[in-house]
């Protein structure tokens, strides 16, 4: 009797052991899954982090476009008074647009190109950061773009600005470029060209070494990549 007792309390116990081994075991299980689900998570986040700033500096340059615009107009105001004091006559014949290739858009700086019939040596260049300051300064027409430049005019109706035409060259290559060139550096320059004298912007996304480039010619007037 006393023998069935002890093996009846000896299985109890076994039992007892056997069912918290087995809830132990069920914790560790569930620490692993969730600490695999965790990281698994932490990874997805990381890759979102970093797709969103690929794309968050152009979003924010496209965002303030309005704002942008706006500044490009009160400094090309500026820089024609300016121009007026060096000639009269002077006119504006080009522009040039320059920012780092991370789009921060305080990197931005503006020139204005000015000419004039006057003078058929030199422009009239004047340069503006995004703070107001500028520098002024006359080149020869030689070793700046072009030369005998065409006044732009500027109408109202053009298509493409600024923004717009850094976006358009963003979705043909230029994200692509900069992913792959992290020091590179944007130039756009608005100009007419050819023969027929159209309006556009010259984008061009250079590396830091200038070993590789990539060039887009954007017509002002309809918003579209031109072939060259």
């Amino acid at each position: 009797m006393k023998t069935m007792r002890q093996n009846a309390s000896f299985l109890k116990l076994a039992g007892i052991v056997i069912l918290v081994l087995a809830l132990i075991l069920v914790a560790v299980l569930m620490i692993f899954r969730n600490k695999k689900t965790t990281t698994s998570t932490e990874e997805t986040t990381t890759d979102q982090t970093t797709t969103e700033t690929n794309t968050s500096t152009l979003t924010t340059i496209l965002d303030q476009s309005t704002e942008t615009q706006n500044q490009f107009s009160s400094f090309e105001t500026k820089a024609y008074n300016k121009a007026k004091e060096w000639k009269s006559s002077a006119s504006l014949c080009a522009v040039s647009i320059k920012l780092t290739g991370d789009l921060n858009p305080q990197s931005i700086t503006y020139s204005f190109i000015f000419c004039t019939s006057q003078e058929k040596n030199y422009y009239f260049n004047i340069n503006y950061n995004t703070e107001g300051q500028f520098l002024r300064a006359l080149v020869w027409q030689t070793d700046y773009l072009q030369p005998d430049l065409p006044p732009i005019g500027y109408e109202s109706f053009k298509k493409a600005d600024f923004p717009q035409a850094l976006e358009l060259t963003e979705q043909n290559g230029g994200q692509i470029f900069r992913s792959t060139n992290t020091q590179s550096t944007i130039t756009l320059n608005l100009y007419r060209s050819g023969n027929k004298n159209y309006l556009y912007w010259f984008v061009k996304y250079e590396s830091q070494d200038g070993v590789d480039q990539l060039n887009k010619k954007i017509d002002v007037y309809s918003g579209q990549i031109v072939s060259e």
